[in-house]
């Protein structure tokens, strides 16, 4: 049995379920089956998720960390009775190895897990690993990055794992256009307002095609709109009163069918996003998360950036001065077929990565299957 642990929003479940893709047929090739038991947050969005993936869970009442004196007892609290839950199941079930992708669950399910002598692993998701990320490394057998530089001491860089079904690999992007009920021959723009749902995104793009309604740029230019389950019926009103074909969904349990029908795309720079634009050579506009005091999600997207394939652009946050500020980035990109495909062509020529077999292989190591793979630990 292997546990993986990580919650609060998709982000960080979904890189979990990517390793245990790829580890289920590395122990059936040794004739043993994998179990798989994910430690998760008590929130809405992970039974969500858990559901959907079809996931054998265990909800961890643990609360994110805060500086303010009386959230900071909350805190600890959460984090005794979270870690409280997560040692009985790990007394019961015996795991043979954790892996953990950070976030405010991994902190009580790592605890548990050292306390009783298993072996344990952490992947720090985004470029900027965060004070819980390098206090629960410190604890960890192995440290992981999925994104070189990210200031995690003696890590091995792998990348970020990706599931197969957040992979447009061999769909066909007229099929999946039509499969959301749009016309398979138009360009299509991918807006994704994260598993949780951004106000920001799930606004400022309506807004910014209702204020150019009669701009002969946007002529064919359909959207494909994935709230995170917020505001789904204002976002599918607001496209209708703009004139605009859109598909508005709540939740994409198969991303790769959106990237897919994608020419471009629209969405915040939180890690899994900025990988599967990678794996599926999509051309990005991006716009980081406005209240991060690090500024971890422009920086995730750096990388696509440099590279050519990718624009960065603030979140102005009041909708009407987004839709303002987007006229400026995404028109150029809407109306310039040559520069989208010079953008994937720089996407596909970034270097591949692997991570969700680097890191199945490691817990293969501890679960008897063979040698462990190298991650300091």
């Amino acid at each position: 049995m292997i546990y993986f642990a990580g919650g609060g929003t998709g982000g960080h479940v979904y890189p979990n379920v990517a390793v245990a893709e790829r580890l289920g047929p590395m122990l059936a090739e040794r004739g043993k089956a994998l179990r798989a038991v994910y430690a998760v947050s008590d929130r809405a969005v992970d039974a969500r998720v858990c559901e959907a993936e079809g996931l054998e869970a265990v909800a961890l009442p643990a609360r994110p960390a805060a500086t303010r004196p009386d959230r900071a007892l909350r805190f600890a609290a959460a984090f005794r009775r979270a870690r409280a839950v997560a040692a009985r199941r790990v007394a019961a079930d015996r795991p043979a190895a954790l892996l953990a992708t950070g976030g405010f669950v991994s902190g009580p399910a790592v605890a548990a897990a050292r306390r009783a002598g298993v072996p344990t692993a952490l992947i720090t998701l985004d470029a900027v690993a965060g004070r819980a990320a390098r206090w629960l490394a410190r604890g960890c057998d192995a440290r992981f990055l999925a994104v070189a530089g990210a200031g995690l001491p003696e890590a091995k860089t792998v990348g970020y794992p990706l599931r197969s079904a957040s992979l447009a690999a061999g769909r066909d992007p007229g099929e999946a256009r039509a499969g959301y009920g749009l016309n398979p021959r138009h360009p299509t723009l991918l807006v994704f307002a994260g598993s949780s749902g951004a106000e920001t995104i799930n606004r400022g793009s309506p807004a910014f095609f209702a204020d150019r309604a009669r701009d002969p740029r946007l002529r064919g230019w359909q959207v494909l709109h994935l709230t995170g389950g917020k505001l789904l019926a204002e976002t599918r009103a607001a496209y209708a009163a703009a004139g605009v074909a859109a598909a508005v969904r709540g939740y994409e349990p198969a991303m790769g069918r959106a990237w897919a029908a994608a020419d471009l795309a629209l969405t915040r720079c939180g890690a899994g996003g900025v990988a599967e634009a990678r794996a599926n050579a999509v051309p990005c506009v991006f716009l980081p998360y406005p209240w991060h005091r690090d500024g971890h999600q422009e920086r995730n997207a750096g990388p696509l950036v440099a590279a050519g394939g990718a624009v960065v652009t603030p979140d102005r946050v009041a909708p009407a001065a987004n839709a303002a500020s987007l006229g400026d980035t995404l028109l150029p990109l809407l109306e310039n077929p040559a520069r989208r495909a010079a953008m994937r062509a720089a996407l596909r020529a970034m270097p591949a990565t692997d991570a969700a077999t680097a890191l199945a292989a490691w817990l293969l190591g501890r679960a008897g299957g063979g040698p462990p793979a190298d991650g300091r630990g």
